[in-house]
């Protein structure tokens, strides 16, 4: 994903033992963009200046980390960081390209632009390997188009599982981060039909933060606890000051993935 950047792509994962012997495992998956140029589908000019929002939920779940140790769950927590500049070049991932992933499947690149899922894809089939996590906590800003449904200050979670939503829906009201679950509507899948490959990364149609929750489904191995959270909205608050989110970046979802933490090392107050 990094081929138009002078920047190599690095792949970083961090483990927090827990003091104790370990309940269960946590895999924490961050989308780290560090500038989105949006590749040779160029972004607008206007929207060129917040791109550095790109690292929002690699920025999340290491903010997390720094303050999991205070907590002192007896959780283990696997982080999983793909970290890349999506930048323009003569060398950078063309549109029509075909990327193979690790499982063997491929993608066909039909906008440069929709690259956060093309770079979490790997990076979920290693995170979510039989025995490696009991649960799976991605956080990305994924897609532009999820402002257009919940507006600019909620971020959308999304589950095939209803335990999992419910417990990390309540963790988010009560760390006073909002989030409002989205369906993983499977006709949407029709959608990324490829003719000369496994899928596409972008369709070109309405219902994109579906479809590209349903994409990174696609790389979970079978039985995976799953969710994931699409911060691109409330990563970056363009407005003046409110509460205590600044303007800029807010760190949105550190608090999300703390409380869900605490919910299940047990130390969270869950009463409603």
């Amino acid at each position: 994903m990094s081929r138009g950047s002078a920047e190599p792509a690095r792949y970083v994962e961090l483990i927090h033992e827990p003091a104790q012997p370990p309940t269960l495992t946590v895999a924490l998956v961050g989308k780290g963009v560090t500038c989105d140029s949006g590749g040779l589908s160029l972004k607008p000019s206007n929207e060129l200046h917040t791109m550095k929002a790109g690292m929002g939920g690699a920025a999340a779940v290491l903010g997390a980390l720094v303050a999991l140790p205070r907590l002192g769950l007896p959780i283990r927590v696997r982080a999983h960081l793909p970290l890349a500049e999506n930048m323009p070049d003569g060398g950078a991932l063309r549109v029509g390209d075909v990327v193979r992933h690790l499982d063997g499947t491929t993608t066909e690149i039909t906008h440069t632009d929709n690259e956060g899922r093309v770079l979490l894809a790997d990076v979920l089939l290693r995170a979510s390997r039989p025995g490696q996590a009991d649960l799976v906590l991605g956080v990305a800003t994924l897609t532009s188009a999820a402002v257009h449904a919940i507006g600019t200050r909620v971020g959308a979670l999304f589950s095939p599982n209803d335990a999992i939503a419910d417990l990390v829906g309540r963790a988010a009201g009560r760390a006073g981060e909002s989030l409002w679950r989205l369906p993983l509507l499977a006709h949407e899948r029709r959608h990324l039909r490829s003719a000369v490959a496994d899928r596409v990364n972008c369709s070109h149609r309405h219902g994109d933060t579906v479809q590209a929750a349903l994409y990174l489904s696609d790389f979970l191995s079978p039985g995976t606890r799953w969710a994931h959270l699409d911060i691109a909205a409330p990563a970056w608050n363009n407005e003046p000051p409110y509460g205590e989110v600044p303007h800029g970046a807010t760190g949105f979802g550190v608090r999300t993935i703390l409380e869900t933490l605490r919910t299940l090392g047990g130390t969270a107050e869950t009463q409603p």
